[in-house]
């Protein structure tokens, strides 16, 4: 199993790589990094696999910080997965 980590890219970040509740903190961290300098980010999680729910969390997380500071976060690429827990929660 790949660890996930983020990168950078033009339009906002990606993410790479197995979500889970060990390492979820701190990408959580990561990406708030990167949303400090941002007014508008793009999250890509075409190459992100193996989440559980913490990834949910994580967007959630992630979404609330992007308010917060006035930044516009929108998310491509969720699995299905991910997908139907934000369906069933009424979420993102």
């Amino acid at each position: 199993m790949k660890f996930a980590e983020i990168s950078v890219t033009d339009e906002g970040f990606a993410v790479q790589g197995a979500v889970s509740f060990d390492n979820v903190v701190a990408l959580r961290f990561q990406g708030e990094k990167l949303l400090i300098t941002l007014k508008s980010a793009v999250v890509d999680l075409s190459e992100m696999k193996d989440q559980d729910a913490s990834a949910l969390s994580l967007l959630l997380c992630w979404e609330r910080f992007a308010r917060k500071q006035n930044c516009v976060l929108s998310v491509t690429h969720k699995s299905i997965s991910l997908q139907r827990m934000s369906k069933m929660f009424g979420l993102l």
